[in-house]
C-alpha cells in the first residue's frame, strides 16, 4: 500500500517507538515490551528502518511494531500512526479502525532488579563436597576445580516455600551471585523433569572472562556443562545458559568485543539451531568473526558426544578449533593455485626458469592443488600441514612482492606468449604489458 510506503519513508522506527513509550538507549537499544525482561535486547536499526527482539524474536517495522504494541491489524496500525503524527494520508474526519487497540501508547514493562546475593560461601562449601557425588558428566577433577564445581545433597531453590521436597544437585556457579543447581538423580518423572535445571541469580554469561582473554578461539555453547566439556578436552567456551538467552549474550557482546574468533556450537536440536541463527544475525550485525562447527555428530549437545566418545568428541573440536585458521588456509590455496596460473598462462617457460621464486611455486603447484583439494574432504590433513602452507603463504607474498613488478619488465617480446591471432597473422606479439602490469 502507498500509505505503508509513506509511513516507513517519512518517519524513522526510533520516532515511532518513542511516540508509542518506548525509550532506547544511544545504542538503539531498549526493553522489550514483549516479553519480561531485566536487560534490553530489542534494538532499532536505523540502516534499515526496522527492530528486531535479539531475546525474543520478534522483528519488523514501524507498522508492525504499533500493531504489535496495540493488539491491531496493520491497516489499523498505519491509521494510527498516521492520526497521531498528521501525516494526512487518511480521512481521519471518521473512525475507520476495524479493531479496536488494545491501548494507545505503552511504556515497557519495568521489573525492578533485587540486590544481588552472594553465593561465594555455598559455592565453596558445595564445592568441598564434590566427592560426595559421581554425577560428573564425563569432566575430569581439573575442569571440576577449575570451575568451582560443587554438590549438594539436599537443596531447595531459595525462594520455594518450605513444602517443597529437597533434591541431590550439581551447583554450576556461573559468577559470585548466580548459579545453575542441575539435578543428579536417574528417571526423573515428568515433573521432576520440568524443574531439572535450578537457576539462581541473574542471568550471567558462563566463563564470560574468556572473550577478553583467549589466547585462542572461543566456543559458544548453549549449556554450561557443554562449555566444560570443551574446556575439557582442552580448549575454550563460554555457554549462553539457555538458548532464550542469545539477546543477553549480544548485548554483553557490544561492551566486550571478543579477543579471538568465536566458534558457534550450539545444541543439534530446533531450538538450538533457531538461537544458533539468531546469534548468527546478531554477531553481522555486530561485526564479530565467527564460525560454524558441529561438534557432537549424531549427539544432542556437546556434552552428550563427550559421555558417549571422549576420543571422537576429542578430534572434533580440536579440528573445529582451526575452522579460522583453516578459512586462512583456504584463501592462500586458491590465491597461490591462480596466481600462478596467470603466469603459466601468459609467460613462455624459458623465462619463467630465469626466475627461481615462480620456478619453484610452479613446482609446488600440484602439491597447492592437493592440499586445497583435501580441504573439503580432510580437513585433519590440512592442519597436519600447517607449516608447510605457511611456507606457500610466504611465497605467494614473495612473487606478488617481487615477481608481478621484475618479469613485465622484460622484454614483452621475449615473455608473453603469442595469441592465437598473433600466430595466425604471423606478426610480433602485441604488448600486454599494462594487463600484467594492473
Amino acid at each position: 500500500m502507498d500509505e505503508f510506503k509513506s509511513i516507513r519513508e517519512q518517519i524513522s522506527i526510533k520516532e515511532i517507538a518513542k511516540a508509542y513509550g518506548l525509550n532506547c538507549d544511544r545504542n538503539g537499544t531498549c526493553n522489550c515490551p514483549f516479553h519480561s525482561e531485566k536487560s534490553g535486547s530489542m534494538h532499532f536499526f536505523d540502516k534499515d528502518n526496522k527492530f528486531y527482539c535479539f531475546g525474543c524474536g520478534e522483528k519488523g517495522d514501524g507498522i508492525d511494531l504499533v500493531a504489535k504494541l496495540m493488539n491491531v491489524s496493520s491497516v489499523d496500525a498505519a491509521r494510527i500512526i498516521d492520526k497521531d503524527f498528521g501525516l494526512g494520508l487518511y480521512d481521519n474526519t471518521k473512525e475507520h479502525l476495524t479493531s479496536k487497540p488494545k491501548f494507545h501508547a505503552v511504556a515497557p514493562k519495568v521489573v525492578e532488579q533485587e540486590p544481588e546475593t552472594d553465593y561465594t560461601d555455598l559455592i565453596e562449601k558445595a564445592h568441598r563436597d564434590i566427592g560426595k557425588t559421581d554425577y560428573h558428566r564425563g569432566l575430569s577433577q581439573q575442569t571440576l576445580d577449575r570451575f568451582n564445581i560443587g554438590f549438594i545433597k539436599d537443596w531447595k531453590h531459595p525462594k520455594a516455600p518450605d513444602k517443597v521436597p529437597t533434591s541431590p544437585r550439581l551447583i554450576i556457579p556461573t559468577s559470585p551471585t548466580s548459579y545453575l543447581a542441575r539435578d543428579t538423580r536417574k528417571d526423573l518423572t515428568d515433573v521432576q523433569q520440568k524443574y531439572k535445571m535450578g537457576k539462581v541469580g541473574q542471568v550471567h554469561i558462563f566463563n564470560e572472562n574468556a572473550l577478553r582473554t583467549a589466547k585462542r578461539p572461543v566456543f559458544v555453547t548453549e549449556g554450561e556443562i557443554d562449555a566444560m566439556s570443551v574446556c575439557e578436552v582442552g580448549c575454550e567456551a563460554v555457554a549462553l545458559g539457555s538458548a532464550a538467552n542469545v539477546g543477553i549474550m549480544l548485548k554483553r557482546l557490544e561492551s566486550i568485543r571478543p579477543s579471538q574468533p568465536l566458534i558457534l556450537a550450539l545444541d543439534n536440536d530446533k531450538t538450538g539451531q533457531g538461537a544458533n541463527e539468531k546469534l548468527k544475525e546478531g554477531l553481522e550485525k555486530l561485526g564479530i568473526t565467527y564460525f560454524e562447527e558441529n561438534i557432537a555428530t549424531g549427539c544432542k549437545d556437546p556434552n552428550e558426544a563427550l559421555c558417549k566418545n571422549r576420543e571422537a568428541f576429542t578430534k572434533a573440536v580440536r579440528t573445529a578449533e582451526y575452522a579460522p585458521w583453516l578459512s586462512h588456509a583456504r584463501t592462500v590455496l586458491n590465491a597461490y593455485a591462480v596466481t600462478i596460473g596467470k603466469f603459466e598462462k601468459n609467460y613462455l617457460p624459458e623465462v619463467i626458469a630465469q626466475h627461481s621464486k615462480i620456478s619453484n611455486a610452479i613446482r609446488d603447484k600440484p602439491r597447492v592443488m592437493e592440499l586445497g583439494n583435501k580441504l573439503k574432504t580432510d580437513r585433519q590433513a590440512v592442519i597436519s600441514a600447517r607449516t608447510e602452507i605457511e611456507g606457500f603463504a610466504k611465497s605467494l607474498r614473495a612473487i606478488m612482492q617481487e615477481g608481478l613488478h621484475k618479469i613485465p619488465s622484460i622484454e614483452v617480446r621475449q615473455n608473453i606468449r603469442p595469441t592465437t591471432a598473433d600466430r595466425t597473422e604471423n606478426r610480433p606479439t602485441r604488448n600486454n604489458h599494462s594487463k600484467l602490469s594492473r
